[in-house]
């Protein structure tokens, strides 16, 4: 096997890991649509959109796709279960400028998702961590959205500290038959407080053991 090599294959043949599918130049921009077939019908419909039309084939590269996984709704009469959600974000000296604006843009959308139904906490960190929004329920979305677009860069990244006060907002929100979910954006670079990755990662999974699913967002 050449590793150099681009094989083309259908997409509907994805038996092979090591096919690579190609794009029609035509086409580039447009989105590639799937569908994850269920019993009784669709349960999930995946879109892909590529980068760029082309890549070199003779060497490594950094590709960039967009995936959008959609519930169809097909099982389960498409009501989605309450989220118990924490928006951890590293508002530290390094995410000054685009990354803190995309961070922002990020959890505005994250917001317009949500409903009454849902619970929600805010938490950002530099080298001090705050609580910007403890954990309620979705009544009022413009004004939780300003108070995203209000946040400032600071000093240095106490990424550890930040996980802790956030898993701290989930169990206090914590009420039965919700999913419960810790989201961190960061550029995830810690530089203060605990910055041993080891200890990190054993955070992380001391918090996944107590039914929360932590989810990085690297900006």
């Amino acid at each position: 096997m050449d590793p150099n090599k681009t094989l083309l294959t259908n997409i509907q043949n994805l038996q092979d890991p090591l096919k690579t599918q190609a794009l029609n130049a035509a086409d580039f921009g447009k989105t590639t649509a799937m569908d994850a077939l269920a019993p009784g019908g669709k349960a999930l419909s995946i879109e892909v959109l590529a980068g760029r039309a082309a890549t070199m084939a003779n060497g490594p590269a950094r590709e960039q796709f967009l995936v959008e996984l959609h519930a169809t709704g097909s099982l389960g009469g498409g009501v989605r279960t309450p989220l118990n959600l924490c928006l951890v974000i590293d508002r530290s000296g390094s995410m000054e400028g685009p990354p803190l604006e995309y961070v922002k843009m990020a959890c505005t959308h994250v917001v317009d998702m949500l409903n009454q139904d849902d619970v929600l906490g805010i938490v950002t960190f530099e080298q001090m961590v705050d609580v910007l929004m403890p954990p309620q329920r979705v009544t009022n979305k413009q004004m939780i959205k300003e108070g995203i677009s209000h946040i400032v860069a600071g000093n240095t990244t106490n990424l550890y500290e930040g996980m802790r006060v956030g898993f701290q907002q989930i169990i206090a929100g914590d009420q039965p038959g919700r999913a419960t979910r810790l989201v961190v954006l960061t550029d995830g670079d810690p530089t203060e407080g605990i910055k041993d990755f080891q200890t990190i990662v054993g955070h992380t999974a001391e918090i996944k053991s107590r039914g929360v699913t932590c989810t990085f967002l690297g900006f």
